[in-house]
């Protein structure tokens, strides 16, 4: 008799566990629905708009309360974008959640740094149902090379500021290390050392990044890429020089604005 008691208890523990099992995997299925469309990682630009699409529904219990926060790397305030809970006002509400089919949402935002951005989506129901869901957005500096409009056969310079130039397909930057009336210094990217343009000296530069005195460069004009004008700061194209050799035989070249 003590034999059957105990097969009949250990059936009976034995049943109790099967329906805790399927209660346990019934709850596991019924947590809130978030759904986002697309991918949960992402890859931005700096200054481009990131937006993706979500949709938040409840499975069989209402939702209670949903939060969007995001978090920023280098940053160390997590931000809160949309927080809806009972004592919310303002649209969407629970009961607009809690509706047949959810609701649906768009984040919508351009970032001005670059760094790792993650979204946290958090749903939670009356049973104590929660579910997490989160976008990653990595943003990376823009690299692309600004476009440069070489539009000035002559520019006031400053120093400290770059500037492009352009002769026919030779294409450099130049950056002001000073400046005074018939007296610039500069440098040339890619090139070493410094270059003076003055009245007093070598006004010329050349197309192989040396300077010249005027004779040299009558006797070529033609490499001739820029000069200091006489009595200004102004750094032009050969073809605006005051001798008439130099003018006639350069060729034009043209300077951007400043470029930072």
């Amino acid at each position: 008799m003590k034999k059957i008691n105990s097969i009949i208890l250990a059936a009976c523990v034995a049943a109790l566990g099967f329906f805790s099992s399927c209660n346990k995997d019934k709850e596991s299925e019924s947590q809130p629905k978030i759904t986002v469309d697309g991918a949960s990682t992402l890859e931005k630009k700096v200054g481009e708009e990131v937006t993706f699409a979500y949709n938040v529904k409840k499975d069989i219990a209402d939702l209670t309360s949903f939060t969007v926060t995001l978090n920023q790397e280098g940053v160390d305030l997590t931000e809160t974008l949309i927080s809806i809970d009972a004592n919310s006002k303002g649209t969407p509400t629970l009961k607009d959640l809690n509706k047949a089919g959810g609701y649906d949402f768009t984040f919508t935002k351009t970032f001005t740094s670059k760094g790792k951005k993650t979204v946290t989506l958090t749903a939670k129901d009356k049973d104590g149902g929660e579910t997490v869901k989160t976008v990653t957005i990595t943003v990376i500096e823009d690299v692309t090379t600004p476009t440069i409009e070489y539009k000035h056969t002559k520019i006031s310079v400053v120093a400290g500021k770059t500037y492009g130039f352009k002769n026919g397909t030779l294409v450099g930057e130049m950056t002001i290390v000073s400046v005074e009336t018939n007296k610039v210094v500069l440098t040339i990217k890619g090139v070493s050392g410094e270059f003076t343009l003055s009245k007093a000296g070598t006004s010329y530069l050349g197309k192989d990044y040396k300077t010249m005195l005027q004779a040299a460069a009558k006797a070529d004009p033609a490499n001739v890429l820029m000069c200091l004008l006489s009595d200004t700061a102004d750094v032009a194209s050969a073809t605006l020089a005051s001798d008439a050799t130099i003018k006639n035989g350069a060729t034009e070249t043209k300077f951007s604005d400043a470029l930072n």
